[in-house]
């Protein structure tokens, strides 16, 4: 597809304006359209430059200013629209448009004109090929991407505020490849360079995120207390659960009219702070990490002007038009205010944040600073405090706007969906349908969080299985007495770490140009280990079996010819080629999933059976001739599968000791199962054939 019309549209806080195309130049790669307005004081330029399978598209736009006269300038939303015309229309699309502030979830369409607005990633397939489209933010402004009329595709450029009269920047970059996957790596490849943030392959992921957590939130709201907390830890002992870190949620702060007024906890509800708590907890439990929520803000008000947390910081606020008080954008004063509370925390024995209400911003600082400006430095100021006190441990939440994506560049974590809602009668498939589109563009740049989940729940087995798909951290909510553990033994190891898989969960190319509010499955497919994995889930408002196509050659990242695919729910084994596929059907509530594994010459291992991604538990294998070692991180229950007789077993170098259990006899590969008891340990199991 090639762009074949471009215009631009001006709103400004006194007029409105098309802008006249008076020529078109040819330049390297592209062209460039210079415009101007009746006024010839207004003049714009748009710059379609194509390198390779990219495509950037830049604009600038001038108002001239002159002395002593009232001038014009930018409005204070969306001033700046660029039309895009093009030489066809896309075979199906699938935007991921911001429903609020802070979140987005999919929309599908067939045409540049069913784009919604505020779209900030789309998704397009063509006769030829699959396109990313990213709209850019500057260093002023954000961009969005919309439908218009006549099969119009719009960037729609905007600040937020209002007495800006120049902007020059790139507003969007398009990537075309052979795979949607492809074509949304490079595009924000060159985002990335463009806008100077790192991908998340540059980024880490914090090590207490490794392990499984609980979250306060979902249990007990903001109704939380020292006691609360004690009582849920002395749960999590006495039933054995492996979690290992904990997440104080909003509720624990020092607020006044929906300002925090205090850095120390709420003394009504943790009379004794938080260091007695954090240090006991720690050395009576299992839990290594303790951690607490707060807004970007500070609080959602921001920042009380009556109290002693004033007094201390007010060089380091900013304060609004209509007397918020925020914590300044200005790096330097930012830093200084975060670096203040956060030494207060590490000092208390918190060891990580959760950073809310991200995305927010635009709403504190509208008709104050440009979007982008504030963005930029609120989070640079933000981040360095992190990164000195809390190690980089944070998860990012409530931030999907571009404005903030593209200006967190020290943190690694990023919460990928909408919340858990436990009461919400199709949570679920809302749940699912935004994790599974967002990860398409989200991964790219951050660790997704897939948020929190309650272990008993009507939907419980659904969520388990998506987390353990995800790529990313794994934690509950569960309100005291109800952590169900059988629940979460096949997500994590004895010590509670999970076996998170090596990227972000992706839906399959079908699932991602396929419209999910028809009846649809949707798969989602990741990796470990050289295995793949797929997942599906059923969706859609209608009460009746779906039926979906699973192939290995779906599946980003895994190689072979030859595969055993294991049915994690069935506990069967088959084979199949790389280009082969089967159709699953999947009942209204219910989901399945599938790993599939290169096959070997001689035994091919499937994991620990008794966890939902097996073969992350395969440490090691080596081959000779007909003996098959594996050591596993630990014990459980042993598969794998071999076309020849087994002549014997050894586990930690000793024999005869497993009771071998065969299935699958009568098929070319016989599907084996042994348990092996070694509690906590790596353990070695060597399987001799004949």
């Amino acid at each position: 597809m090639k762009i074949t019309q471009v215009s631009i549209r001006l709103k400004l806080e006194k007029s409105t304006h098309n802008l006249n195309c008076i020529r078109t130049e040819t330049i390297a790669g592209g062209k460039e359209y210079f415009f101007e307005g009746k006024d010839p004081g207004i003049q714009g330029k748009v710059s379609v430059v194509k390198e390779g399978r990219t495509t950037k598209v830049g604009t600038s736009v001038h108002i001239a200013q002159e002395a002593f006269r009232e001038s014009d300038s930018f409005a204070t939303e969306n001033p700046v629209i660029i039309g895009l015309k093009w030489d066809e229309q896309p075979l199906f699309l699938n935007a991921q448009y911001q429903h609020r502030d802070w979140w987005s979830r999919p929309k599908a369409g067939t045409c540049f004109s069913d784009i919604p607005e505020r779209t900030q990633s789309l998704c397009v397939k063509t006769e030829s090929a699959c396109m990313a489209f990213v709209p850019m933010t500057g260093d002023l402004m954000k961009s969005y991407v919309q439908g218009g009329e006549d099969q119009e595709l719009q960037v729609v450029m905007t600040a937020y505020t209002a007495g800006i009269a120049e902007i020059s920047q790139c507003c969007l970059i398009i990537t075309e490849a052979d795979s949607i996957y492809q074509a949304m790596e490079e595009a924000w490849k060159e985002a990335g360079k463009e806008k100077d943030f790192p991908l998340v392959k540059n980024r880490t992921y914090p090590e207490i995120f490794e392990y499984l957590g609980w979250c306060s939130w979902d249990a007990f709201y903001t109704d939380i207390s020292e006691e609360k907390v004690r009582q849920k830890v002395a749960e999590i002992c006495e039933k054995e659960i492996p979690i290992r870190w904990i997440l104080l949620d909003d509720g624990w702060l020092s607020v006044k009219n929906d300002c925090l007024y205090s850095m120390r906890p709420e003394t009504s509800k943790f009379p004794n702070g938080f260091s007695r708590m954090c240090r006991e907890i720690k050395e009576g439990s299992s839990i290594d990490w303790i951690g607490v929520w707060h807004a970007f803000a500070g609080y959602w008000g921001g920042i009380e002007r009556d109290s002693e947390l004033y007094d201390q910081m007010k060089a380091f606020l900013y304060e609004t038009k209509n007397r918020k008080l925020l914590p300044h954008f200005d790096p330097d004063k930012g830093s200084r205010f975060w670096e203040k509370w956060y030494e207060f925390l590490s000092k208390e024995g918190i060891d990580f944040v959760k950073v809310d209400g991200q995305s927010a911003l635009k709403n504190y600082y509208r008709n104050n600073e440009a979007v982008a400006r504030a963005a930029q430095g609120a989070h640079r100021g933000f981040e360095t405090a992190a990164v000195q006190y809390m190690r980089g441990n944070v998860i990012n939440c409530m931030g999907m706007a571009a404005e903030n994506m593209m200006n967190r560049t020290l943190t690694g974590l990023s919460r990928n969906s909408d919340d858990f809602v436990p009461d919400a009668e199709e949570g679920f498939k809302e749940h699912l349908l935004q994790n599974a589109y967002n990860a398409l563009y989200h991964s790219q740049i951050y660790y997704c969080d897939w948020d929190m989940f309650w272990t008993r729940h009507k939907d419980a087995g659904k969520h388990a299985l998506l987390r353990a798909i995800s790529g990313g951290p794994v934690y509950v909510s569960d309100k005291i007495g109800e952590t169900n553990a059988e629940e979460l033994l096949p997500l994590c190891y004895q010590d509670g770490r999970i076996l998170r898989m090596d990227r972000c969960a992706l839906p399959t190319e079908d699932s991602v140009f396929h419209d999910p509010a028809e009846p649809v499955n949707i798969a989602l497919t990741n990796t470990v280990n050289g295995t793949g994995a797929v997942a599906v889930f059923h969706l859609g408002e209608v009460r009746k079996e779906v039926t979906t196509r699973v192939s290995p050659e779906q599946i980003e990242g895994i190689s072979g010819d030859r595969f055993l695919v294991y049915d994690g729910v069935k506990k069967e084994i088959f084979q199949m080629q790389m280009h082969e596929g089967f159709e699953v059907s999947v009942a209204p509530d219910e989901y399945t999933y599938y790993l599939f594994l290169p096959e070997r010459n001689q035994v091919t291992p499937i994991g620990l059976m008794n966890k939902y991604m097996s073969s992350h538990a395969i440490m090691e294998l080596r081959e000779k001739e007909n003996r098959t070692s594996v050591l596993l991180k630990e014990g459980g229950v042993f598969g794998f599968a071999s076309d020849n007789p087994i002549k014997e077993i050894f586990v930690n170098g000793e024999s005869g000791i497993l009771k071998l259990t065969k299935q699958n006899e009568n098929a070319p590969l016989t599907l084996y199962t042994i348990e092996v008891e070694a509690a906590g340990s790596p353990v070695e199991v060597t399987i001799y054939t004949c």
